[in-house]
């Protein structure tokens, strides 16, 4: 992904930032999260939702003390100007250790897209079930809300359902190091979608604020009938929607690329599109500012060795 990341911090396992360390993975599932937010054309074609969007990302996991190192990590985006915060990663359960640097990231205008989960029906992680974040859920290819999409249920005036929307996470193929590419599924793989549509938005209209930019996002949204309600709350976006009520304006046809796709009923259309599975529409044509795109990692989570769930 030449160009792609922009700026690069490594918080070590008690939480201090290492200096002038030099990009790098812990593992695969960064990268891969990364891929799908500013992909490059490649070999075989090209992937990504946002290919224009550059990257502060922020390796804060794994091991160590977790909880440190996340807030560091989400301490230093906001230093560095970002305006979407994209957060494949999270604590089992509902803990307040994060809600002080989340409300900073709002008040800093920093569009919190962070994943729901991966332990299914009656579950989630923090912050991704805080009220104030975009939270992202996973659908397949189908429609369907995958078993390991977690969302639960909150006693809140708002947002008391999480995810508050879902994006692809099932199947979803991206880059890897070693300049390889692998097929993952779970709400981290979704995350990265909305996190790039988001990138994309703030190309059309860089004045946005935080606030208008998941209202966009949230009232394009569209559920399938067949798709209930406990599981993806307000259901997929659609970015070309998600441009017209950011800008007021349609988006010129020759800025469109959308997938072949199956027919669905006129008022329950999906979003579909030209990265993975089926991220939402893009809005392809390059534009002139690139939006920098914050990236953590997902936390570390113990697996079963009879059954391992998804990233």
């Amino acid at each position: 992904m030449a160009g792609a990341i922009k700026k690069f911090a490594e918080f070590d396992l008690a939480g201090d930032q290492v200096p002038n360390a030099p990009a790098r993975d812990s593992g695969v599932h960064g990268t891969h999260t990364a891929g799908t937010i500013v992909g490059r054309p490649v070999s075989k074609g090209r992937f990504g939702v946002a290919p224009d969007a550059q990257l502060a990302s922020a390796m804060v996991i794994e091991g160590g003390q977790v909880i440190e190192r996340i807030l560091a990590g989400m301490d230093w985006v906001i230093g560095e100007g970002a305006r979407v915060l994209s957060m494949s990663l999270g604590l089992r359960g509902f803990t307040p250790a994060f809600q002080s640097v989340i409300d900073a990231l709002r008040a800093a205008n920093v569009l919190p897209v962070i994943a729901s989960g991966n332990e299914g029906p009656r579950t989630s992680r923090s912050p991704g079930n805080y009220a104030n974040v975009l939270s992202i859920g996973a659908i397949d290819v189908h429609d369907v809300v995958p078993d390991f999409s977690s969302s639960q249920s909150f006693n809140r005036a708002i947002n008391p359902l999480c995810p508050v929307i879902v994006a692809p996470g099932v199947a979803i193929t991206s880059c890897v190091p070693g300049k390889k590419y692998e097929t993952m599924n779970g709400t981290s793989m979704a995350t990265p979608h909305v996190a790039g549509l988001a990138a994309l938005l703030l190309q059309a209209r860089p004045t946005a604020t935080a606030d208008q930019l998941e209202a966009a996002i949230i009232g394009s949204c569209a559920r399938p009938e067949a798709m209930e309600e406990a599981r993806a709350n307000h259901g997929v976006p659609d970015a070309v929607r998600a441009y017209e009520l950011l800008t007021g304006s349609q988006l010129p046809a020759t800025q469109v690329s959308v997938a072949p796709r199956r027919r669905t009923p006129a008022k329950k259309r999906s979003a579909r599109g030209r990265s993975s599975s089926h991220p939402p529409r893009s809005v392809a044509k390059k534009m002139a500012r690139r939006p920098k795109v914050a990236a953590s990692r997902r936390a570390a989570r113990k697996k079963s060795p009879s059954k391992r769930r998804p990233a």
